[in-house]
Protein backbone atom coordinates (compact mmCIF):
# COMPACT_ATOMS: atom_id res chain seq x y z
CA UNK A 1 0.00 0.00 0.00
CA UNK A 2 1.32 3.50 -0.74
CA UNK A 3 2.74 5.22 2.34
CA UNK A 4 3.31 8.89 1.52
CA UNK A 5 0.92 11.40 0.01
CA UNK A 6 3.09 11.53 -3.13
CA UNK A 7 2.89 7.73 -3.44
CA UNK A 8 -0.89 7.88 -3.03
CA UNK A 9 -1.16 10.62 -5.63
CA UNK A 10 0.88 8.58 -8.13
CA UNK A 11 -1.10 5.43 -7.32
CA UNK A 12 -4.51 7.05 -7.80
CA UNK A 13 -3.41 8.78 -11.02
CA UNK A 14 -2.88 5.37 -12.63
CA UNK A 15 -6.48 4.29 -11.98
CA UNK A 16 -9.48 4.59 -14.29
CA UNK A 17 -12.72 2.83 -15.13
CA UNK A 18 -14.03 0.06 -12.89
CA UNK A 19 -10.73 -0.16 -11.05
CA UNK A 20 -10.92 3.51 -10.04
CA UNK A 21 -14.55 3.16 -9.04
CA UNK A 22 -13.94 0.07 -6.90
CA UNK A 23 -10.89 1.45 -5.14
CA UNK A 24 -12.43 4.91 -4.72
CA UNK A 25 -15.50 3.42 -3.04
CA UNK A 26 -13.32 1.21 -0.82
CA UNK A 27 -11.12 4.16 0.13
CA UNK A 28 -14.13 6.24 1.14
CA UNK A 29 -14.81 4.11 4.21
CA UNK A 30 -14.10 4.37 7.91
CA UNK A 31 -12.17 1.10 7.68
CA UNK A 32 -9.76 2.67 5.19
CA UNK A 33 -9.31 5.75 7.37
CA UNK A 34 -8.73 3.58 10.44
CA UNK A 35 -6.10 1.52 8.61
CA UNK A 36 -4.23 4.67 7.55
CA UNK A 37 -4.48 6.21 11.00
CA UNK A 38 -3.10 3.00 12.53
CA UNK A 39 -0.10 3.34 10.21
CA UNK A 40 0.58 6.88 11.41
CA UNK A 41 -1.32 9.00 8.89
CA UNK A 42 -3.33 12.00 10.07
CA UNK A 43 -6.96 12.80 9.28
CA UNK A 44 -5.66 15.55 6.99
CA UNK A 45 -3.70 12.88 5.10
CA UNK A 46 -6.81 10.71 4.79
CA UNK A 47 -8.83 13.65 3.45
CA UNK A 48 -6.08 14.45 0.93
CA UNK A 49 -6.04 10.84 -0.31
CA UNK A 50 -9.81 10.91 -0.76
CA UNK A 51 -9.39 14.19 -2.65
CA UNK A 52 -6.90 12.44 -4.97
CA UNK A 53 -9.66 9.94 -5.79
CA UNK A 54 -12.16 12.76 -6.33
CA UNK A 55 -9.81 14.52 -8.72
CA UNK A 56 -9.19 11.29 -10.64
CA UNK A 57 -12.92 10.66 -11.02
CA UNK A 58 -13.24 14.14 -12.50
CA UNK A 59 -10.08 13.85 -14.61
CA UNK A 60 -11.30 10.61 -16.20
CA UNK A 61 -14.85 11.95 -16.62
CA UNK A 62 -16.34 9.33 -14.31
CA UNK A 63 -19.37 9.84 -12.13
CA UNK A 64 -18.31 10.44 -8.56
CA UNK A 65 -19.74 7.78 -6.22
CA UNK A 66 -22.21 9.00 -3.64
CA UNK A 67 -22.27 7.90 -0.02
CA UNK A 68 -19.34 6.82 2.09
CA UNK A 69 -17.35 8.44 4.86
CA UNK A 70 -16.76 11.64 2.85
CA UNK A 71 -19.11 13.49 0.53
CA UNK A 72 -16.96 13.20 -2.58
CA UNK A 73 -19.42 15.19 -4.69
CA UNK A 74 -19.19 18.15 -2.29
CA UNK A 75 -15.40 17.78 -2.20
CA UNK A 76 -15.32 18.05 -6.00
CA UNK A 77 -17.51 21.16 -5.91
CA UNK A 78 -15.17 22.82 -3.41
CA UNK A 79 -11.85 21.83 -5.01
CA UNK A 80 -10.22 24.19 -7.51
CA UNK A 81 -8.41 21.35 -9.30
CA UNK A 82 -11.58 19.26 -9.66
CA UNK A 83 -13.44 22.31 -10.92
CA UNK A 84 -11.15 22.36 -13.96
CA UNK A 85 -13.05 19.34 -15.24
CA UNK A 86 -11.94 16.40 -17.34
CA UNK A 87 -8.17 16.35 -17.71
CA UNK A 88 -7.72 13.49 -20.16
CA UNK A 89 -9.29 12.38 -23.36
CA UNK A 90 -11.71 9.49 -23.46
CA UNK A 91 -9.03 7.45 -25.24
CA UNK A 92 -6.48 8.17 -22.49
CA UNK A 93 -8.97 7.15 -19.83
CA UNK A 94 -9.84 3.97 -21.76
CA UNK A 95 -6.14 3.09 -22.08
CA UNK A 96 -5.63 3.64 -18.38
CA UNK A 97 -8.63 1.45 -17.56
CA UNK A 98 -7.40 -1.27 -19.92
CA UNK A 99 -4.04 -1.43 -18.14
CA UNK A 100 -4.76 -1.60 -14.41
CA UNK A 101 -1.89 -1.79 -11.92
CA UNK A 102 -0.23 -5.18 -11.68
CA UNK A 103 -0.83 -7.56 -8.79
CA UNK A 104 2.65 -6.86 -7.46
CA UNK A 105 2.11 -3.13 -7.16
CA UNK A 106 -1.58 -3.04 -6.36
CA UNK A 107 -2.46 -4.58 -3.04
CA UNK A 108 -4.63 -1.85 -1.55
CA UNK A 109 -7.85 -3.89 -1.69
CA UNK A 110 -6.11 -6.92 -0.15
CA UNK A 111 -4.66 -4.85 2.67
CA UNK A 112 -8.08 -3.36 3.42
CA UNK A 113 -9.58 -6.85 3.62
CA UNK A 114 -6.80 -7.96 5.96
CA UNK A 115 -7.27 -4.87 8.15
CA UNK A 116 -11.00 -5.61 8.39
CA UNK A 117 -10.27 -9.20 9.37
CA UNK A 118 -7.77 -8.05 12.02
CA UNK A 119 -10.39 -5.72 13.53
CA UNK A 120 -12.89 -8.58 13.91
Amino acid sequence: MPKTLEEWKAYVRQLAGADLRSKGINANTQMFADALLAEGSTMADVEQIILFFVRQFVATDQKIPEGGAYDMVAMAADDQVAQQGTMMTEQEADELAANPPTEGTDNVDQELLEAARDDS
